[in-house]
């Protein structure tokens, strides 16, 4: 993560939900930061600049911050589509409005899948399927499964299972 700002700053990164609480590296009007880890927290991460002191009582002039952001991840498998939008697709692609399906206390729900094969016949292709949560407020949303839940008042992801799948292609 790199941070240009228009007068000295720092910022301190790290999950939404919590710690760690990460500074960042300051040059200037410029700041990196950067974290490594297999699993790292799963869920919405966040940086807050802070403007570098001394500064005149009340704060100094205004300013602006711009941050640029690279994360490595698993890849999307472009053959698996569903009518309830997979959240974290959703959170790097245009996708519109997320489709949710809403359940309820005691509910089951099924979430349809389809997988449209392309490729060289007879290759084998293997994945997963994963089943995340998100927690906003006071709403759960499994990837697209909305049951209501108490929740922390930050927002929270967590993966409930994945869910191994292979197929050849015919």
């Amino acid at each position: 993560m790199i941070a240009k700002a228009t007068q000295p700053m720092m910022f301190d990164y790290g999950p939404e939900a919590g710690d760690p609480d990460l500074p960042s590296i300051v040059n200037g009007t410029t700041a990196i930061g950067a974290v490594h880890g297999n699993p790292l927290a799963s869920g919405l991460w966040a940086a807050a600049p802070s403007e570098l002191g001394p500064t005149p009582v009340g704060g100094g002039a205004p300013g602006t911050t711009t941050f640029d952001v690279v994360a490595l991840t698993k890849g999307f498998d472009p053959a698996v589509s569903s009518p309830a939008t997979d959240l974290w697709q959703g959170s790097v692609s245009a996708v519109g409005a997320f489709t949710l399906i809403t359940v309820q206390p005691g509910q089951t729900v099924t979430i349809p899948v389809t997988i449209t094969p392309s490729g060289k016949k007879g290759s084998v292709v293997r994945g997963t399927l994963y089943v995340d949560q998100l927690v906003v407020g006071s709403t759960n949303v499994v990837n697209d499964i909305n049951f209501a839940d108490p929740a922390p008042t930050e927002p929270n992801a967590n993966e409930l299972v994945g869910i191994p799948y292979e197929y050849k292609i015919g």
